[in-house]
């Protein structure tokens, strides 16, 4: 293979990859984003199975989660104002639940709160990982091209 079909070659892939990525890019955002009613109702949904909720309940809940759902994009961005609105919701969810509900409802909450600052975690490492990586090979090729202008 001449160095004039690698370069082809080369060139090639770089602009499949790049193509792929960007496409990809714009699924995700291009990927509509469920509406405050659409994510209370799978709250509800998803806590009355896992609760044990009474239609009673789950009607009250359901305003709860609506309530919260709309005003989540207000609060975006801000950590301290989510964690003020999420005790905020507990508080409410208190009063609709039973004790064992409400415990049960905490823990997942727990749970799902450590799932996600694990996957931030992680994400975080990849990057530093990706960043390591990229100064190692720097340093390499300039390790390398000194050798090999001196000899």
């Amino acid at each position: 293979m001449t160095i004039k079909n690698l370069v082809r070659l080369l060139a090639t892939v770089v602009a499949i990859l790049a193509l792929t990525t960007g496409a990809m890019a714009q699924q995700q955002e291009g990927k509509p984003k469920a509406s405050p009613e659409e994510r209370a109702e799978q709250q509800t949904k998803h806590m009355t199975s896992q609760l044990g909720l009474s239609p009673e309940q789950a009607a009250k809940v359901k305003e709860i989660n609506l309530k919260y759902a709309q005003q989540q994009g207000e609060h975006r961005g801000d950590h301290e104002s989510m964690m003020k609105m999420t005790e905020t919701k507990n508080a409410e969810l208190k009063q609709v639940l039973t004790e064992e509900q409400y415990q049960k409802h905490m823990e997942r909450s727990q749970q799902k709160m450590e799932k996600k600052e694990d996957k931030q975690k992680m994400k975080m490492k990849d990057k530093d990982k990706n960043k390591s990586k990229k100064g190692k090979g720097d340093k390499k090729l300039k390790g390398k091209d000194v050798s090999e202008s001196e000899g």
